[in-house]
């Protein structure tokens, strides 16, 4: 009977001492540093970014346009460019692609870049538009583009000599055609001397 409680004794002591250690041995690890988790423990989830610019671009029809896209993945598995226009990939260097999109013509499109990377996808989206020049306003004329004519095609409505332009012109345009990239100096109606006149 003393025997068995002898045995008992030093069968607990044996835990409690092994237990200890173990303690220890993971305390001097902890001291150590911190422990590197392998990738494969944490999932397939990557946080990056896809950027595509110029985020937006209006051309005239049948005009080329360069976008670059771009993406924080280290090493990503693919770059595709969404889109039913015309393209071609251009350049490529770490961390971006660069595209082409030849003879645009639609009125409005969004192009997508998506990437993929390890596993996930994530895109960027722009948008092309294309204008054309309101006719009655040839671009070869400049004095066409000055504020003191007012035109129809085929002839000059009004026509200001230079310091005797006091009109105030206001009005509104028809949608949806677009307009170039300037001040419309033009309007429906013209407020004159005596009083806004209809043209």
């Amino acid at each position: 009977m003393g025997s068995l409680l002898l045995l008992s004794l030093l069968l607990l002591l044996e835990g409690a001492y092994s237990g200890g250690r173990s303690v220890r041995g993971r305390r001097a690890a902890w001291v150590q540093g911190p422990r590197v988790i392998p990738p494969s423990s944490l999932g397939n989830s990557v946080s990056f970014w896809v950027r595509l610019s110029p985020e937006f671009v209006a051309v005239p029809p049948g005009n080329s346009v360069l976008l670059n896209c771009s993406s924080s993945c280290p090493q990503p598995e693919s770059y595709t460019l969404r889109t039913q226009l015309q393209h071609r990939e251009t350049l490529r260097g770490p961390g971006w692609v660069s595209y082409q999109l030849r003879d645009v013509r639609a009125w409005s499109s969004d192009v997508h870049c998506v990437v993929t990377c390890a596993g996930e996808r994530l895109q960027a989206t722009a948008r092309v538009t294309t204008y054309s020049v309101p006719r009655g306003l040839p671009g070869s004329d400049p004095a066409a583009w000055w504020p003191s004519h007012l035109l129809r095609e085929p002839e000059a409505l009004h026509k200001c000599e230079s310091g005797q332009c006091d009109a105030e012109l206001q009005g509104t345009l028809p949608g949806p055609r677009p307009l170039a990239a300037c001040d419309v100096p033009c309007a429906l109606q013209s407020q004159r001397h005596g009083g806004p006149q209809q043209l």
